[in-house]
């Protein structure tokens, strides 16, 4: 499973690779053979893997070669450039105090010591027994429409969705397959409780619920792991709902 996991990314990898040198006439020798293991190339990445590429090549080279009118990139310069995509991935890894800069106010500094880095978690499914169809599941929903956005772009209906509600009891590895998700998918990972939204201050739910979104789309991608959110998001209208549990749903729901 892990091997082909792993070649199914690296075939993902080269398509877009190659999707990047279409798109700028540029043309790669051996791109086939070109190693991308530990990374998942986006179309941004790809795009900025082939730049790095193109400039050290004209930077490195006197004459450069130029086959049909589109210039040939050598495949040394490719893996140049893949390595130092590993090197700023690595480095992502960032440390509280630089997550705090990217908070803008003191609701989302609420969030920042949540954050785990996607190296960090430790847990890929291959470390979790049985569950194959729910892992299976995950990766159709979540890890798929990453990978390849190009094919859910058509219509309402192939739109990735924008949350995946895990139940069952205690102890059947719903946190896990969170975790392990975040790690196949190469996301950041968030992890709170309900009581992480609620506050003694009137509106502050609505506000921590808010700066919780706003927030991880700045370190996108990300996924949010919301612990035990049946104690936040029951059903709604009844006589006992409080004002401000309403309007934390409702910003919820929105998000």
């Amino acid at each position: 499973l892990g091997e082909d996991r792993r070649i199914v990314i690296s075939r993902s990898n080269i398509n877009e690779l190659l999707k990047a040198l279409e798109e700028h006439e540029l043309l790669c020798t051996d791109l086939y053979q070109v190693n991308t293991d530990g990374l998942i190339l986006t179309k941004q990445k790809a795009e900025k893997v082939i730049g790095w590429t193109r400039n050290h090549y004209l930077a490195s080279s006197p004459e450069p070669l130029v086959k049909g009118g589109c210039l040939s990139l050598p495949r040394e310069s490719l893996e140049i450039s893949i390595e130092r995509l590993r090197k700023l991935e690595d480095n992502s890894l960032k440390p509280s105090h630089d997550l705090k800069n990217i908070a803008k106010d003191e609701y989302e500094r609420n969030f920042v010591s949540a954050v785990v880095a996607p190296r960090e978690i430790g847990v890929k499914f291959e470390d979790i027994g049985a569950l194959e169809d729910v892992k299976k599941a995950l990766h159709e929903l979540v890890i798929l429409p990453m990978r390849r956005p190009e094919l859910f772009s058509r219509g309402n209906l192939l739109r990735p969705c924008k949350g995946i509600l895990l139940f069952g009891p205690p102890g059947t590895g719903k946190t896990l397959l969170a975790k392990a998700l975040a790690t196949e998918a190469g996301a950041n990972f968030i992890s709170i409780t309900g009581s992480t939204l609620t506050s003694k201050w009137f509106g502050d739910a609505e506000k921590l619920t808010k700066a919780l979104f706003s927030f991880a789309t700045k370190l996108a991608p990300v996924i949010i792991f919301v612990d035990e959110i049946d104690s936040l998001l029951g059903a709604r209208g009844g006589s006992s709902e409080h004002e401000a549990t309403r309007r934390m749903r409702n910003e919820f729901m929105a998000a």
